[in-house]
């Protein structure tokens, strides 16, 4: 089945790979560029010397054209009519904010522009001659925010949780007949302990599948961690309240204001390899989707989806606008299309 690309509005095309850092984490980075929306106020990192290279918070140096730190903002519109409760992925992967989610830990792998597998949380993968049995070595760098390191632990506890009919996760069926009693397991016929993730040790994670499967590294795109002792501390929606939230991804969740606002900030004990350019993301309520265009060409937005939101009169008005025209671009839609 295809599925119709969703256009989208960005200022910059660099901004677009930006989107898709976030969606399939490929870095990317927002030069100066067009008005943009007033900066917010967060953590200010140090300001650079006369002539030396600008760096953020995680000593990434920024393009020389690159707009001053305290404006590496980058605001997405959020739209009241759609509700959600979750950033995390194993939670709930149709309930989650618009743009910004699954960016509070690394998924074990990423997909490159050409969507082959690339390194993520694990550096590197092996199957056995079975073709059954796959083994990841993670990252032995990654750390959570609040000290402790991220181990095999994590994601075994993650897929498990998935895999729970206790959870009923909308998104079980990714899985289903690929991960060993994966959907025995969500049809209550097993427990969860039982599927095919197991932790080897502390840095390895050993997967068992149902038949071979020499697809599964490129799954494993959808497998971004959640911790294990937060998870069993405060559910699974701990990554909701900033009080209880923990990261180990690029950003951290610093505000949650329900139904008004979600704003990140750089990391700054973020130890992996997928370090961003922009300092602070913020999703925004701007009402219904008929407030998308006006706001975004207001200066208050910078990212509009177009797919189902806005409308053929919003459309007219970009053909007709050379500016909006040039800053319209196709949306690949999903690595599956």
């Amino acid at each position: 089945m295809r599925r119709t690309h969703a256009p989208s509005l960005t200022r910059n095309a660099l901004w677009l790979t930006l989107l898709l850092l976030i969606a399939l984490l490929v870095q990317a980075c927002a030069p100066a560029g067009p008005a943009a929306p007033a900066a917010e106020q967060g953590a200010a990192p140090e300001a650079a010397a006369p002539g030396e290279p600008v760096k953020n918070a995680l000593g990434k140096e920024l393009p020389a054209d690159a707009a001053p730190l305290d404006q590496q903002v980058l605001v997405f519109p959020y739209s009241g009519w759609k509700t959600f409760t979750t950033v995390d992925f194993f939670q709930a992967v149709y309930e989650r904010a618009d743009a910004l989610s699954d960016i509070l830990s690394d998924s074990l792998v990423r997909l490159d522009k050409d969507f082959q597998p690339n390194p993520g949380a694990a550096t590197e993968w092996s199957v056995d001659d079975s073709g059954l049995v796959w083994t990841f070595k993670l990252d032995p760098n990654l750390m959570w925010n609040d000290g402790t390191p991220v181990t095999a632990d994590d994601y075994v506890a993650t897929f498990q949780y998935g895999a729970d009919p206790a959870h009923a996760w909308d998104f079980s069926w990714y899985y289903q007949g690929v991960i060993k009693n994966w959907t025995q397991s969500v049809n209550g016929e097993v427990t969860p302990q039982e599927i095919g993730v197991r932790a080897v040790d502390a840095n390895t994670l050993e997967f068992t599948t149902e038949t071979p499967a020499p697809f599964l590294p490129a799954m494993l795109v959808y497998s971004n961690t959640m911790q294990k002792r937060a998870l069993e501390e405060h559910g699974g929606f701990y990554n909701s309240d900033p009080a209880t939230s923990v990261s180990a991804g690029p950003y951290k969740l610093v505000e949650w204001t329900k139904d008004q606002r979600l704003v990140y900030e750089i990391n700054e004990q973020y130890k992996g390899t997928n370090i961003p350019y922009i300092q602070r993301l913020v999703v925004t309520n701007i009402g219904q989707p008929s407030q998308l265009l006006p706001a975004y060409e207001a200066n208050e937005i910078d990212f509009v989806n177009g797919g189902g939101t806005l409308s053929p009169a919003d459309f007219e008005i970009i053909a007709a606008d050379p500016a909006l025209n040039e800053q319209y671009h196709p949306h690949y839609g999903d690595f599956r299309t």
